[in-house]
């Protein structure tokens, strides 16, 4: 039973974070992308 309500906590948290994302487009080289998680 607990693990049930840890999965509806998670699914509402994430339905919270998508109503409030925004996207923005932009082209990136694959070297930029890669090398952007390292500088993070």
């Amino acid at each position: 039973m607990e693990n049930m309500r840890n999965v509806a906590l998670e699914e509402q948290a994430i339905d919270a974070l998508l109503a409030k994302a925004t996207v923005t487009e932009a082209e990136v080289g694959f070297s930029d992308l890669m090398n952007a998680s390292q500088q993070a």
